[in-house]
């Protein structure tokens, strides 16, 4: 059945060239820079460690790891930013933990993302199936 996502709905809610240059040409409109290298590398942490069956004692080492792999991905990055990025990093994600509780309080995780396609029926010309996920 087809589906479309929420991002692809909002890409062509943005510019229809834009959605097919995205989703049908599979072109990259984020090319890697240093900043999605580092975003990629402390979202991996906040999901790690908001997972309760977690088992990192040192947040930093895997953002260092994560980071590093994120890095090999990018055509020579300037070093003195990716120093800069590393020691921020490491700075940042050993505060994640006490940001949860702060922010939740006494919290349980049950899942973060459950998959879902849901029949779109405001267009019965064609039929299409919403693809998302619901986060909690």
């Amino acid at each position: 059945m087809p589906h479309i996502s929420y991002s692809e709905l909002k890409n062509w809610t943005l510019c229809p060239h834009y959605r097919k240059l995205v989703n049908e040409d599979k072109l990259d409109p984020l090319s890697n820079s240093i900043y999605t290298t580092f975003g990629t590398a402390v979202h991996a942490v906040c999901e790690e460690i908001a997972d309760p069956n977690h088992k990192i004692n040192d947040p930093t080492t895997l953002f260092e790891s994560r980071f590093n792999e994120e890095l090999t991905k990018l055509e020579n990055p300037n070093q003195k930013e990716v120093s800069t990025f590393m020691s921020q990093g490491k700075e940042i994600v050993l505060e994640v933990s006490q940001a949860l509780k702060d922010y939740f309080g006494d919290y349980e995780i049950v899942q973060a993302e459950e998959q879902l396609y849901e029949r779109i029926i405001e267009f019965p010309q064609k039929e299409y199936d919403f693809k998302g996920f619901i986060t909690w």
